[in-house]
């Protein structure tokens, strides 16, 4: 109809054809069709919302951090020590020792 965003013609034929099934024959045709944009505007708000709740649900996977990098490590079949000291989160004590002497 291109009033509504997320319905498309079906979808609208299908709720007005189970409205006018409900609505009694003596209801007058101006009422009828006042019912059936109402319904409609309901059924597209919904479908609005639902899809923002969707993509609020979606969880965002991290790019960055120990867990990336402990997942890193468990997809190539290492231990996560060896690919945390290469990212340079554990470092040699050693090395750092004498640094600071």
């Amino acid at each position: 109809m291109g009033i509504f965003e997320k319905l498309d013609n079906i979808e609208i034929k299908k709720l007005v054809e189970e409205l006018v099934k409900k609505v009694p024959i003596a209801e007058e045709y101006s009422s009828i069709k006042t019912m059936a944009i109402k319904a409609a505007i309901d059924l597209d708000e919904k479908k609005k919302n639902d899809k923002k709740i969707k993509e609020n649900k979606e969880v965002k996977k991290p790019t960055h951090g120990l867990v990336v990098l402990y997942e890193l490590a468990k997809k190539n079949k290492k231990h996560p020590y060896d690919i945390l000291k290469k990212e340079g989160y554990i470092k040699n004590p050693i090395d750092e020792f004498l640094t600071i002497s």
